[in-house]
């Protein structure tokens, strides 16, 4: 079913449905990038670069998760 053709009930809108979409990526990925920096680690190798990114993800998910928290 497209995104166009749902119908929304109960105050359920698209911005939160593709809100709850995004944050469950997010989430996804932060948890599989996580497990990848730990294997990195523990056969030695530099993962700075891969935590600074991590942490961009992280700080994504934490605005896309106050501002469905302030719209609700």
């Amino acid at each position: 079913m497209s995104q166009h053709s749902r119908s929304y009930k109960d105050g359920d809108s698209p911005k939160l449905e593709l809100g709850g979409d995004l944050q469950l990526e997010l989430s996804r990925r932060l948890e599989t990038g996580y497990e990848y920096i730990d294997r990195m680690v523990a056969v030695g190798e530099d993962v700075t670069k891969l935590e600074d990114f991590w942490i961009q993800l992280l700080r994504q998910y934490e605005a896309l998760c106050e501002g469905l928290a302030e719209a609700a």
